[in-house]
């Protein structure tokens, strides 16, 4: 890449993206924080040789259609060749008519929770030698 600047846009969504304005609604460049795109990018610009330079979408959105084949947010921002490329931004049917995407990970939507173990109940200690419940 021999040193070239890209132009990043993406929205704020920690642990994934994590970023500092230099005033709340500031489409400035941001100062990125700790965060896992960033980790991710980092690297990425180190071992190609490349810079970049972040900024936010110019409505605070990911993207939806305006009409007329416009869209709005980090989707938009990308269509009207404002950004080279977004972090944090799902292909959606209607997504991927305007923009390509890349490989990408998801978010996972399922989460088990369950309580802490707890001591069995006095009516349990009759049986617990002879079932295995513990």
């Amino acid at each position: 890449m021999k040193g070239h600047q890209f132009r990043v846009v993406g929205l704020e969504l920690v642990p994934y993206t994590n970023y500092q304005r230099d005033s709340p609604g500031s489409l400035n460049p941001i100062t990125p924080r700790k965060s896992l795109d960033f980790s991710i990018l980092d690297t990425i610009a180190d071992k190609l040789n490349f810079t970049y330079e972040m900024r936010p979408p110019w409505m605070a959105e990911f993207g939806l259609p305006m009409g007329g084949g416009n869209w709005s947010g980090t989707v938009g921002t990308l269509q009207h060749h404002q950004a080279d490329f977004s972090l944090i931004l799902s292909p959606t049917p209607g997504r991927m008519q305007v923009v390509d995407f890349s490989r990408l990970y998801a978010l996972e939507s399922l989460c088990i929770v369950s309580l802490k173990p707890q001591p069995l109940p006095q009516q349990f200690q009759l049986v617990r030698p002879f079932s295995g419940i513990s």
